[in-house]
């Protein structure tokens, strides 16, 4: 937990306070569908809940039983955010990712996977309180850094790095496909996928 709280001191001392951009929402599918919009985005989060329920079904720690309930959590958070997305909607998609991250991270961090993850739900809560978006930021992206320092879950490190590049190419993506399948469902698909790997 040590590099972490390293990191946040020096991301908090060196940057300006960080505001989630509105431009964030606009995602690139926003077709409906049996008057469900942005449905694509919407129901690819049943993936998550499939493998959050799988990952319950074999949980026998905490750090387990911890990461299924996040994915799970997630599933309905996400779609609840996709529904209509905004900043205050992001919320409840984030919140319970940050328990599935706490989970996951907790080995890497030298720490427990409940105070792990509780320290990611604070920093959610911390951004919803402030709108400041870096305690996240370094919860989320130091966590993987010292996941990928640990040489562990390399299968999981990967498709969640696909996912984030999918991410960023949502809208190339949707029209590499003739506006088929966005960058942004492919990240719902990859990140479960990572969900399910070591």
């Amino acid at each position: 937990m040590l590099p972490l709280l390293l990191l946040g001191f020096l991301v908090f001392h060196t940057t300006p306070p960080t505001r989630q951009s509105e431009s964030y929402h606009a995602f690139a599918d926003q077709r409906s569908c049996c008057c469900v919009p942005n449905a694509m985005d919407v129901s690819s989060n049943l993936l998550f809940l499939f493998v959050g329920v799988w990952r319950a079904s074999h949980a026998i720690t905490v750090a387990d039983w911890i990461f299924a309930g996040g994915v799970v959590l997630t599933a309905f958070g996400s779609a609840y955010y996709h529904l209509l997305p905004t900043t205050e909607r992001l919320v409840w998609d984030r919140l319970p990712m940050t328990l599935a991250f706490g989970s996951a991270f907790h080995e890497a961090l030298g720490t427990s996977p409940i105070i792990a993850s509780l320290t990611g739900v604070m920093t959610v809560v911390w951004w919803e309180r402030t709108q400041d978006l870096r305690a996240y930021a370094v919860f989320q992206y130091g966590g993987l850094v010292c996941v990928l320092w640990s040489g562990t879950h390399k299968t999981a490190l990967a498709l969640y790095g696909a996912a984030k590049m999918c991410e960023l190419l949502d809208r190339r993506i949707f029209a590499w496909t003739d506006y088929r399948v966005s960058g942004h469902r492919l990240t719902h698909v990859l990140a479960a996928a990572g969900g399910n790997g070591e």
